[in-house]
């Protein structure tokens, strides 16, 4: 399962929009510095999230959210962080 994911820098206020497999695995690697791009503003919290079935779709997905902005995104689902679950239909 893909997921594409927002996390939220409170220290830079700041966010950051990605995509992977393993979201628990990818999340620690950028709240412990391993990631170029996020290492200035750990900690990093999750703050939205979508699953998907394929990498395509996720990957899809992070740049429809890059375009509108993950600041715009993240509020979609308030307070709480959302999950959404999308599987691929086999196309007939």
């Amino acid at each position: 399962m893909y997921c594409t994911y927002i996390l939220f820098s409170e220290t830079k206020q700041r966010f950051y929009v990605g995509h992977t497999e393993n979201i628990d695995y990818r999340i620690s690697r950028h709240n412990l510095g391993m990631v170029k791009s996020t290492s200035y503003g750990i900690p990093w919290i999750l703050k939205y999230k979508e699953e998907f079935t394929t990498r395509i779709e996720a990957v899809h997905r992070e740049r429809q959210i890059k375009k509108r902005g993950a600041g715009q995104s993240a509020r979609l689902g308030g307070a709480r962080a959302v999950v959404r679950i999308h599987s691929s239909r086999p196309k007939t």
